[in-house]
């Protein structure tokens, strides 16, 4: 894919796809670029730092969606785009319709995030959730996670981590 195959709408998505084809590196590789409904889409495959004998089994390369607002006012939502990926992790949301997670990978509210978030930034940060996920390193810290989701319990369970839209 090319730049000008990856036209975008929001300004944070376009620079998210010019860094991964200007970066052309052996971790991350663009799969596409689409706009969906006013949403940006674009699609990577990440190289992950899975260990010898995995925790979470993750494959060395994960596909990841990541979805951006196109006025850039929420942060980046961030999916997994493997059909089969681990579910019950730690940092997770309960699967949308089409049976995709979102990855809680922020630590900071929105309002301070988008003042710092490049798109060199946003790819370590995802590199580091895979590679810490596979390690079995990701804690369940409910205060660590801070996005637009809400926590909720499961009336069975007990307090349990889960994220809902």
């Amino acid at each position: 894919m090319t730049a000008e195959n990856a036209r975008l709408v929001g300004r944070r998505a376009q620079a998210f796809v010019d860094y991964i084809l200007a970066l052309d590196s052996p971790f991350v590789s663009l799969v596409s670029a689409t706009t969906e409904h006013g949403t940006d889409v674009v699609v990577v495959a990440v190289a992950v730092e899975v260990p010898q004998h995995p925790v979470v089994p993750l494959h060395s390369t994960e596909p990841i969606e990541i979805r951006f607002a196109a006025d850039d006012g929420r942060e980046p939502r961030i999916r997994t785009a493997r059909a089969d990926f681990p579910l019950g992790l730690v940092h997770t949301s309960i699967p949308d319709a089409d049976g995709k997670l979102s990855l809680c990978v922020w630590e900071v509210p929105w309002s301070e995030l988008k003042r710092r978030l490049t798109p060199e930034n946003l790819l370590l940060r995802v590199q580091d959730w895979l590679t810490r996920t596979a390690r079995g390193e990701l804690q369940r810290s409910p205060g660590a996670c801070t996005s637009n989701w809400a926590m909720i319990r499961r009336a069975r369970s007990g307090p349990s981590l889960a994220w809902s839209m």
